[in-house]
Order: C-alpha cells, then structure tokens, then sequence
C-alpha cells in the first residue's frame, strides 16, 4: 500500500511537472518523450519496491536503474538526465549530479568544430536559396536550428533580427543585428519563396521546403549536414553557432556581451562553446615570452628561484 501511494503522489508529481514544461513553452513531442521516461522509471523503482517519489530517491534506486533497467547504457544516461532534471523541479533532489555516474563513451563520431572558411565555401557555392539563408543565419547570426525553424517573416526589419528562443511562447525573445550579408541573403530568398507560395496558403514562417511548408529544425539541420558533406566536410548547424561564438569571443567582445547575443542565461555556458584555436595558443606562448624578455614582473624572481 506505502508503494503504491508513493507511486501515486510520483505520478501527480509528473503531471506538475509536464505543466511546468507546457508553461515554458517546450514542444509537445518533447513533453510526450519526457512524461513516458519519467513514468516508466517511476514504474520500474515502485515494481522492485524501491522509493519513486522524487524527494525519496537516493543512490541505490539510481543504481538499480543503472543495473537494471532494460536498455542500452547510452539511453540509460539519456534517461536519468530527464529522470533527474524532474526530482531537481520537484524535490531538489540532486542525486544524479552527486554520484558523478562514469558512462561509456559514444562510438558515433563527434561533429568537429566548423571552420569558417569551410562554411563560408558551402554558402559560395550553394545554388539552393532555401540552404544559403540557413547557412548564413547560422553563419553570421549564431542562430540555433530551432531558431531558423521558428522565423516569421514579421520577425525581420531593416536593422534587426527578433529571435525566438527556446521556451519562446513563454516569452524568451531576444533581438539581434543584421549583418549586410544576411539582408543580401534574404532579398533572395524571399524572391524565392514568393514562387514557393503560388496558390498556397502563406503559414508566416520564413523558411519554407519545397511543398511550401514550415521547416522542422531536424530538416534545418539535416540540410546543413547534407551541405557538408558534400563539401567533404563534417559539420552541423550548431556547429556554425559555436563558430560563430568563437569568432565573436576571438574578435575582443565581452563574454558577457556575446552571451546575450546568442540568447545564453549565462556567460558560463559561452565559455564552453569557445574552440581556442591551436594558433592563437601559440600567439598566447610567444606573447608570455616577449613579456618575460621584456623584463616582466614575475620573471626576475622567478629566475632566482630556479637558481
């Protein structure tokens, strides 16, 4: 009967929590995926008569779905990220975080940094407008594929570019500048997406396929993998934003700056995107040296010392 109205009190804890996530805005496929993770592992601890109610969890249910539950461990980790992200919200329960699980590495292959120049000779040469406008906003902007897919055409004026973000019908948008290439770009485009609309009905959003419809942001990215790969390159979209944010950080902008540029709630999560590049360490090296030959406040003592 305890377990049982543990399970109870767990499930009513779920749809709490799916509200939440409804409220901010995520898409419903995520939503659906989230709930029937939640309530299978919810189900799995109450079946081996182990805590399920989110403030209740601890090691050894974590463990026993390490263990035992029924899947490969790559979906496992996939699974108690979300398993843990609902006892945060729901309890402050931060176990999964403290027990620092070791996981076995992916076999697919990780999607190397984008160079930009290898970007910059796919928009050169792309002839499809559907796939330069994605690449340039990706490119010039640091847009997430989600955010190209969600563009209205509303969204663009002379000098700015309203964005709307994750959670977006929860309010986040954030504005920013049009560069000159992009304007080109999208004058082209919309020549092109005129064509795609005769005697259809125009839905509002700025990238259309060629049924005249809405892009999904898996078919944003796709295209770009699609692009590199002809190229004989191996790069995504996000790819290009954390090219984007590398460049911006290398060029003297504030973190904090380009944080808020693209749409980070903290400067810390921009960081992790920066790829220093093996040359500007170099520069760092030779820079460290001409300060010391120079006579550098650190190096006369640290030289006595050596001695």
């Amino acid at each position: 009967m305890k377990m049982e109205r543990e399970r109870e009190d767990a499930f009513y804890n779920l749809d709490r929590y799916v509200d939440r996530l409804l409220n901010r805005g995520r898409k419903e496929t995520t939503i659906t995926s989230y709930h029937q993770v939640i309530r299978s592992l919810i189900n799995f601890l109450a079946n081996k008569h182990l805590h399920c109610s989110p403030r209740l969890v601890a090691e050894r249910e974590i463990m026993a779905i390490v263990n035992g539950y029924p899947v490969a461990d790559l979906s496992k980790k996939s699974y108690l990220q979300v398993f843990s992200r609902w006892m945060m919200v729901m309890a402050d329960n931060d176990v999964v975080r403290r027990m620092d699980i070791l996981w076995p590495s992916s076999d697919r292959p990780r999607r190397k940094w984008a160079n930009y120049n290898e970007a910059l000779r796919m928009f050169k040469i792309e002839d499809d407008p559907t796939n330069r406008i994605i690449l340039v906003l990706a490119m010039d902007e640091g847009m997430r594929a989600t955010e190209i897919a969600h563009m209205m055409v509303e969204d663009i004026n002379e000098n700015w570019i309203r964005v709307r973000g994750k959670g977006h019908r929860n309010g986040k948008f954030r504005s920013i500048p049009i560069s000159d290439r992009v304007i080109e770009t999208i004058e082209q485009y919309m020549e092109y997406r005129s064509r795609l609309l005769i005697d259809k009905e125009d839905c509002g959003s700025l990238i259309l396929g060629r049924n005249g419809m809405p892009l999904t942001a898996h078919a944003v990215t796709q295209r770009v993998i699609r692009m590199a790969k002809k190229n004989g390159n191996d790069i995504t979209a996000h790819s290009l934003r954390r090219r984007f944010i590398t460049d911006t950080l290398n060029s003297g902008v504030k973190i904090e700056v380009c944080s808020k540029l693209v749409g980070h709630e903290s400067p810390m999560v921009t960081a992790s995107y920066y790829d220093c590049d093996p040359e500007l360490l170099s520069n760092a090296m030779a820079k460290r040296r001409e300060y010391l030959m120079r006579g550098g406040i650190q190096s006369e003592n640290w030289t006595k010392k050596r001695k």
